[in-house]
């Protein structure tokens, strides 16, 4: 399947494939690579949160993120040589005493039936003290209080994960982000699986079941505000064009049906829709102005051309064409409509994105499928995973991990791996498998 993947995309043949999921379960991350050198830091347990679930818990949630990052090696419960709550509580001559370079501390505190407040500071372990040996202002890199609901716990989690990491490393969180995925559904009334398109948190917490169909959803895409996914759906026989907003659930066709069209990608400004149709009889890139509804084709030839997606300045279109013969990545210049190749290595390579100066893509060779990135200042190709059988990469917004689609003990899921293949992260088989995800 992965060989064909880039011409599938557009082809009806994928109104036979059936990948049987279930939306309404958590896709809970589990970490198999992390970095050689990590940060070592202490995590005390937040005072008031016992009674709220594991899941719902902000301490238990900064460190299951910071742990899924790969870049943390985390002190916590009964290792630690006490459990302050506030600041005034740290001696940090016990915290130097265990080789931590950071602590977090915090509390939770009930202020009525559903709505809390979290404190939570962020202390640097060598940092100064005072004369009477209390942590100084300089040590503390960061403390809040935040009012929330009690459904709204996790996501301040999420929020304060993003803060310490940018905090600690100097680089953008992803714990707030969403992925969105296609799952399907075995169907005990019809013989049929139905299709869903979710959105989920970017731990697989909280899905939510966007569209949901008897015919074939594919090739989701994010809009550049996060408000709107578009994607392929099968559900008038032929592949056609839709958009859904994420917040109020309204279904917007956008193409009409009277030819095979795919592999939609958002323009940077999220005024035009970039896409594969087969219109003259061969699929072709093309653009969609969403509100005037004009379209524009950029490709011609007899060749393949696939699996558009703009450049975050929108100057260029990257796409997949077999022009020179086999799968290779190309891209397109609207200033002077000059198209470029840009891969050489490996047999095949398709579904290529860029993220600054890097370009991630599915890289075939001798039958293996990988994910590669490579860097476009120096055209230097790192493949950063080795299980022969992926697909589908896609960029998290800070551009530093990627997630993909693979196989695990032989049946479909997903997996993160980080930009260098340091980090790798996989979500465990559930009853059911989940596909071509993208992170939004």
């Amino acid at each position: 399947m992965k060989k064909h993947l880039w011409i599938l995309v557009i082809t009806s043949l994928l109104a036979c494939v059936a990948l049987p999921a279930r939306a309404e379960q958590i896709l809970q991350l589990e970490l198999t690579q992390g970095v050689q050198t990590k940060l070592p830091i202490a995590i005390a347990d937040f005072s008031g949160e016992e009674d709220l679930g594991v899941n719902n818990q902000p301490s238990k949630v900064i460190m299951v993120d910071l742990l899924n990052s790969g870049e943390f090696n985390i002190s916590s419960g009964k290792t630690l040589p006490s459990q302050p709550h506030s600041v005034r509580s740290v001696v940090l001559s016990q915290w130097r005493d265990l080789g931590v370079q950071d602590l977090i501390v915090g509390s939770v505190q009930a202020i009525s039936d559903d709505r809390y407040r979290v404190a939570l500071s962020l202390v640097s372990v060598y940092g100064d003290v005072t004369q009477a040996g209390g942590v100084a202002p300089s040590a503390v890199l960061f403390s809040q209080t935040y009012t929330v609901d009690k459904k709204d716990l996790r996501a301040l989690g999420h929020k304060l994960s993003d803060k310490i990491y940018a905090l600690l490393t100097g680089k953008k969180g992803v714990f707030s982000s969403k992925v969105a995925y296609v799952s399907v559904l075995p169907s005990r009334e019809a013989k049929h699986p139905k299709f869903e398109l979710v959105v989920a948190d970017y731990d697989g917490h909280h899905p939510k079941t966007l569209v949901s169909s008897s015919e074939p959803i594919m090739s989701p895409a994010w809009s550049n505000d996060r408000r709107c996914l578009a994607f392929v759906s099968f559900k008038a026989r032929r592949p056609a064009l839709y958009k859904v907003n994420v917040f109020s659930g309204e279904l917007t066709q956008l193409t009409a049906v009277g030819s095979v069209n795919g592999a939609p990608a958002w323009s940077p400004d999220g005024s035009t829709l970039a896409f594969a149709s087969a219109t003259t009889g061969v699929p072709k890139i093309y653009l969609l102005n969403l509100t005037t509804k004009e379209m524009t084709q950029l490709t011609k030839g007899i060749s393949i051309d696939t699996e558009p997606s703009f450049s975050s300045d929108g100057r260029t279109l990257l796409f997949t064409s077999n022009r020179g013969g086999t799968p290779q990545i190309y891209q397109y210049n609207f200033a002077n409509k000059a198209i470029e190749r840009l891969t050489y290595s490996g047999d095949y390579n398709a579904k290529a994105s860029t993220a600054g100066e890097y370009m991630v893509m599915l890289q075939g060779h001798d039958h293996q499928y990988n994910i590669a990135v490579q860097n476009l200042k120096t055209d230097e190709v790192t493949v950063v995973t080795d299980n022969g059988n992926d697909e589908s990469p896609s960029w998290a917004p800070n551009g530093n991990l990627i997630i993909y689609a693979t196989h695990l003990q032989g049946r479909p899921a997903l997996a993160i791996v980080s930009r260098d293949g340091s980090v790798k992260i996989n979500f465990p088989a559930s009853q059911g498998d989940v596909n071509e995800p993208v992170w939004g």
